[in-house]
């Protein structure tokens, strides 16, 4: 119980158990027994059911058949056991199979808190899987995973499957697991063999192995290791009476030899022993210098299985195409290797020369390499061959002649176009030679490149071949054996090669249950911000983003992980507390590691007490925007936020005093405090990219961090959802299932950074067949930054169609990148079926006929025009006019028929007596732009404008039609169908409220309709005529408001709400029955114009000012006559 200066009163009350779920009422009372004072407050509290536990997690969720794959099981709202033999774990419904539970990782005990937003009691187990029957080879089975506690077995977990697999055997091919593969037809010597998923507890009996059709006696076959993972064998190789290559079987006896469950057989090299032969020790190929006589050159060839007698006068050695010579000396080695010495012969030029050792009927080959010993050269290298991974790291020793010389410095090595690392050099004790260690660098090119070592010290270089592979994947190759991956020892002594090592694998069994030893300190305040340490034994965590600390639905900030070491280790975690999910009260702090980020998660908890402050909440008053996009960019996340009952800040530019957080994420220090008072604070925060990443309405706390107490507010942004992918277009439309063909696809709202890269397609054909479709480019978008306004363009190429090449149909192609997936349809057309390959032109006025060509593929032999036809769809047939065939392809003249209405219609061609087997094209009819005259009137109405609407006869009759301007009825006059001329129709407009442009609408029968524009203006009218009156001469009198040609035979006029005028050609004035013309040869002309700008009451208005030489009344009479003036030139666009 506290309560502060303001006589607000906080009550932390123990609410009792209830036997029955609901809504109840306390009361609090307070100074009870005081009637004076004795006051009370009620309050409501909802107790929930117990819920059922039940199976949230299975990791990996599938297995094999045979069983003993690890697996861990989470279970929420067990009943809490402590000891193996507490828990069963079954696999399938009826007729289940018992697992063997090996480990209890933790189990919560029940939770005496309630709400919706307390985190359920979790249960999690390490449980080996049995072997199930009844799996069929190769098939795979989805069976029911169900935990009871024998302590409560109406408490039995269900809600998910665990896939069962019966995997077939197979043979690990590698040079490491199997060989050798050849050896001599004495037999005696043995092979190695692992072959994966072989029947577990396999003997020697239950093996069969075959050397053509020589069958391995058993007592022959020894098995190292067999369990249902992998099985190691080791077999004595049988005689066989030739050499030669024979067919090598392995194979359970129980399934045969007809089907043998590591695959195809291989092949087996057996060799004659009892003939003379290389020797073993003697490694090709030998070296030598080219240009050296005999006797500055000597070689020892040894030889296995020389017959006795040889000697320096009946063993000769040929060299190349040279003569064949005696030989130096013959030394039997023992009884049967012979070691011949012999002089190279002097040979001009480098290269590799055949060397044949010839004694009695026998022969024996060898090949010997030449070299210009004067100059550096390449001896050998190791590995050989040389390979490395595409990251690079690989390195290759290097023996190279004549190289001693030259110092690191001046050593530089490229593999293909990228440089190395040259990382040293060692001379050898005579200065001969050289050993160079060289670095393979990064390469994206997965094949053999050509690696060269060069010294700047002189002209020369050494080349070699080197395999740039893909490292082992050792996620699948540590799954054989049931095992995980070991990233830390990965990145700590990184592959070079792609030789998958067991040393990299580690078994997910051995991760001990981690235990807190001290959690201090273990209370704070509701507003969180509490800065925790922990030290736990045997926590599993290599680094802070193994670690996820949960606190009920919420998330703890992770601060630091240091290793104490220690037996068993010690780990000190320190995060800060997030703000409480239960307000007052006690919960559980998990902590979770995932070991390096392999999902191998261990946890282990201890127990937090909430208080709640002395003061009330902070109050958010405004915040904005209030609707924001999930994280796209930064800016789109930037908020404002005002609170009150919030503690004034002195310091503004500290912004760690005030932080955010969204849901569970945070907290996150503002970007800045705008202001900071006593009544209000406002800050400003941009939420980096991650953190609001689901639709709907989050909650985002604002709270005040540092040595006083926290204050927090809290406020809704509702999180607009993100669209789905969707289809745009596709060009083609359709290919050949017989040929590639390149297509462009345009998808909304995949992820902007989709790129080539990161894309990948497949296509399924109507019939199921499937192939990957190649991803050719994927533009990178440009001012794009969001999913909603992404338009992105794929450009692939699709292969034959999955489902055969003489099949067509209509197939899925399925897009993916970045998480996101879109589907579009493509046709393909059977190989036999015609193909439109070109429409020229492929639109046409939908009023007229069009003459175009029509080229395709795969048509039917014709012999006339009449065996080919074609049409239109919804319009009719097309008329074929010629036909030429080009080398594979034909070109068809037509006559495409008019449409009576505009859009795209989709043809056929086909032959005559085969309507069936047809070709798709498509046509498009336009219809010419419509026509108005005049473009404007005044706003009395009345005006009557000529419309020209390229209709045809569909749009029906004037009674058929509408007009309207700006929404007001106009008059249809008239209406006259004319063919290619269109719709003629005349209406006339009514008046308008004010002057301007408006938008006006012609409609008529079947959906016809024309949109355009009209513009008002107020009708002109003249303000005055100075001199106002002239002599039957055309003379008047002078003129002292003329602005000028005050000549006194010219009259100026005055004119409002005139168009404004660019020459005086485009004007025209009547006086009585004259019409005045535009230059001085006319008795009445236009002299000059202007335009006025009106003051008084009228000010800023504008007015039209002429002036106009008066012509002679022709028939001499006195008397009025009426002037007007008319535009007769076109105006600029009123405003």
């Amino acid at each position: 119980y506290a309560e502060d200066a303001d006589g607000i009163r906080n009550v932390l009350v123990l609410v009792p158990g209830s036997t029955t779920a609901g809504a109840a009422e306390g009361t609090v009372v307070f100074f009870s027994g005081n009637a004076a004072r004795q006051s009370s407050a009620t309050f409501s509290i909802t107790y929930k059911n117990d819920a059922l536990p039940v199976v949230t997690a299975i990791s990996p969720s599938a297995g094999e058949h045979f069983g003993g794959r690890s697996v861990r099981i989470e279970i929420s709202n067990f009943p809490q056991v402590t000891a193996t033999d507490q828990v069963t774990v079954t696999f399938g419904s009826s007729g289940a199979i018992t697992g063997t539970v090996t480990n209890i990782i933790s189990s919560d005990p029940p939770s005496t808190a309630t709400g919706s937003d307390v985190e359920p009691p979790k249960t999690e187990l390490l449980v080996t899987t049995p072997f199930y029957p009844g799996i069929a080879a190769g098939a795979k089975t989805e069976v029911a995973v169900t935990v009871t506690p024998l302590s409560a077995t109406d408490k039995a977990a269900t809600g998910k499957t665990f896939q069962l697999e019966h995997k077939l055997a197979k043979l690990r091919t590698s040079s490491g697991n199997f060989g050798p593969l050849r050896g001599p037809t004495t037999g005696g010597t043995f092979l190695s063999a692992t072959i994966d998923y072989f029947p577990g507890g396999t003997t020697a009996g239950g093996v069969g192995v075959e050397f053509g059709d020589v069958i391995v006696p058993a007592s022959d076959i020894t098995v190292l290791e067999s369990t249902n993972f992998a099985t190691q064998l080791k077999v004595k190789v049988p005689a066989q009476t030739a050499a030669g290559t024979v067919k090598l079987y392995i194979y359970s006896v129980s399934l045969s030899k007809a089907n043998p469950p590591i695959g195809v057989p291989v092949d087996f090299v057996y060799f004659d022993i009892l003939r003379p032969a290389l020797s073993e020790s003697f490694v090709q190929p030998s070296l030598g210098c080219i240009n050296r006589a005999p006797s500055a050159q000597k070689e020892t060839i040894y030889i296995e299985k020389m017959p006795a007698g040889a000697n320096a006068g009946n063993v000769t050695v040929q060299f190349g195409t040279n003569a064949a010579k005696a030989v130096d000396s013959v030394t039997y080695v023992d009884a049967t290797t012979a070691a011949i010495v012999v002089g190279v012969d002097s040979i001009a030029a480098a290269g590799t020369v055949a060397v044949v050792v010839t004694y009695g009927a026998d022969q024996v080959s060898l090949s010997y390499e030449l070299y210009d010993c004067d100059v550096p050269f390449l001896i050998s290298y190791q590995p050989s061959p040389a390979k490395g991974v595409y990251t690079g790291g690989a390195k290759v020793n290097l023996l190279v002649s004549k190289f001693a010389s030259y110092a690191l410095s001046t050593l530089t090595v490229t593999f293909g176009t990228v440089a190395g690392t040259v990382e040293s050099t060692t001379a050898a004790a005579d200065g001969t030679t050289a050993t160079v260690i060289v670095v393979a660098p990064a390469v994206l090119v997965f094949d053999v490149i050509t690696a060269t070592l060069k010294t700047t010290a002189a002209a020369y270089e050494v080349s070699f071949p080197f395999t740039v592979v893909e490292p082992c994947d050792y996620s699948e190759h540590c799954a054989t054996f049931g095992y995980i991956q070991n990233p830390v020892l990965i990145a700590a002594d990184k592959p070079v090669d792609d030789t998958c090592e067991d040393s990299y694998c580690l078994d997910p069994n051995t991760f001990p249950v981690p235990s807190v030893k001290s959690f201090l300190p273990s209370t704070g305040y509701t507003q969180g911000g509490t800065t925790v340490t922990v030290l736990i034994a045997n926590f599993p965590a290599t680094s802070l983003s193994d670690v996820l600390v949960s606190v009920g639905e919420k998330t703890a900030t992770p601060i630091s992980l240091t290793d104490k070491g220690g037996t068993p280790a010690i780990s000190e975690l320190v995060f800060d507390m997030p703000a409480s999910p239960i307000n007052a009260g006690e919960i559980d702090v998990v902590m979770k590691a995932d070991f390096a980020g392999i999902s191998a998660f261990r946890k282990t908890s201890a127990k937090f007490r909430y208080f709640l402050p002395v003061i009330g909440p902070a109050v958010v008053t405004q915040a904005s925007p209030t609707e924001i996009f999930p994280n796209a960019v930064p800016a789109q996340l930037s908020i404002y936020v005002m609170i009150t009952n919030f503690e004034a800040l002195d310091d503004l530019t500290d912004t760690s005093q005030v932080k955010v957080k969204v849901g569970g994420v945070g907290p996150i220090s503002v970007t800045s405090i705008q202001q900071s008072n006593s009544d209000f604070t406002v800050v400003y925060t941009a939420l980096p990219n991650g953190v609001i990443n689901s639709a709907g309405n989050q909650n985002i706390t604002v709270s005040i961090y540092g040595p006083s107490e926290s204050k927090a507010g809290t406020f809704v942004v509702y999180v607009k959802p993100v669209p789905v992918p969707l289809f745009s277009s596709i060009f083609p439309t359709k290919g050949l299932a017989s040929e590639l063909t390149s297509i462009k696809v345009f998808a909304k709202h995949m992820d902007p950074l989709t790129s080539t890269f990161d894309t990948t397609a497949t296509i399924q054909g109507a019939s199921g067949g499937s192939a990957a479709v190649t991803v050719v480019n994927v533009p990178q978008q440009v001012g794009c930054t969001t999913i909603y306004c992404d338009l992105h363009q794929f450009d692939l190429t699709l292969p034959l169609n999955p489902d055969g090449v003489l099949f067509g149909g209509l197939a899925t192609i399925t897009i993916s990148g970045r998480g996101r997936t879109v589907t579009v349809p493509f046709t393909y057309l059977a190989s036999n079926t015609p193909n439109v390959k070109l429409v020229d032109p492929s639109t046409g006025s939908s009023l007229a006929g069009t003459v175009s060509t029509i080229t395709v593929e795969n048509f039917p032999a014709v012999a006339t025009k009449d065996q080919i036809q074609a049409s239109v769809d919804s319009v009719g047939a097309v008329t074929v006019n010629s036909f030429a065939l080009l080398s594979s392809q034909l070109q068809v003249g037509v006559s495409v028929p008019a449409s009576s209405k505009a859009g795209t219609f989709g043809g056929r061609i086909y032959r005559s007596d085969l309507a069936d087997a047809y070709g798709s094209w498509d046509f498009l009819y336009v219809q010419p732009e419509p026509t108005f005259s005049p473009i404007d009137g005044t706003t009395d109405g009345g005006t009557v404008v000529t419309i020209t609407a390229f209709w045809g006869s569909g749009a029906g009759t004037a009674t058929d039609m509408a007009v309207t301007f700006d929404g007001k009825a106009g008059t249809v006059n008239s209406a006259i169908s004319n063919g290619d001329t269109g719709s003629i129709v005349t209406v006339t407009t009514p008046a308008a409220d004010a002057k301007g442009a408006v938008v006006c609408v012609l409609t008529g029968k079947s959906g016809f309709s024309t949109t355009f524009k009209f513009e008002y203006f107020t009708p002109p009218t003249v303000a005055s005529i100075q001199p106002p009156f002239a002599k039957v001469d055309g003379s008047v009198a002078d003129c002292a408001e003329c602005l000028s040609d005050n000549d006194k035979e010219t009259i100026s006029v005055w004119i409002d709400n005139f168009p404004e005028m660019t020459d005086v050609a485009s004007v025209q004035v009547r006086i009585g029955s004259i019409t005045c013309g535009a230059t001085p040869a006319s008795s009445c002309y236009v002299k000059s114009f202007a335009s006025l700008v009106k003051t008084g009451d009228a000010a800023g208005s504008k007015q039209a000012y002429l002036t106009v030489k008066v012509p002679p009344q022709t028939s001499g009479q006195a008397g009025g006559a009426d002037v007007q003036v008319t535009f007769t030139g076109k105006a600029a666009a009123r405003e």
